[in-house]
């Protein structure tokens, strides 16, 4: 097991995967496509801020206020978009974000644990959770931002 620290991940990364494995592995899904979009940001002062989305989202009607919407296009744009933030601490080897502010009011309060590996300029997060009997197996990777090697530049 390696010891990280909150200057390891200290900084911008951007989102390059995320599939959640159930069944033993049998069963691979990737919640928000097969590329999604997101920012995950830990500051010096010790918060973080984790944003994700569906690429490519579709855009809200141009000509009518979000608050004014019809409620099944704000269902899908509430679907097809994830944010939550708050402090984090750093044990060894895993990750703990206290969300203090989310946009499913049912995260606000918890604590949200991530194994993490660092590989250059790759933050790899794994978590677990559970959806019914189902045990689900969270990966996340994320790249450094200002490195963008291993996806190619589209910033």
């Amino acid at each position: 097991m390696k010891e990280y620290s909150g200057k390891d991940i200290e900084g911008s990364w951007r989102l390059l995967s995320w599939e959640i494995r159930s069944n033993g592995g049998r069963s691979v899904t990737a919640p928000f496509g097969d590329c999604p979009e997101g920012l995950l940001v830990y500051t010096r002062e010790g918060w973080m801020s984790a944003t994700v989305c569906r690429g490519n989202r579709a855009p809200l009607p141009a000509d009518s206020s979000p608050r004014k919407v019809d409620e099944h296009l704000l269902a899908e744009a509430y679907r097809s978009y994830f944010h939550y933030a708050g402090p984090y601490r750093v044990e060894a080897d895993t990750v703990a974000h206290t969300v203090r502010y989310s946009l499913n009011p049912n995260f606000v309060g918890t604590e949200q644990f991530r194994r993490m590996r660092i590989d250059g300029p790759l933050l790899t997060l794994t978590g677990i959770d559970r959806a019914g009997n189902a045990e689900r197996h969270h990966e996340l990777v994320w790249q450094r931002c200002g490195d963008e090697r291993h996806r190619g530049s589209e910033e």
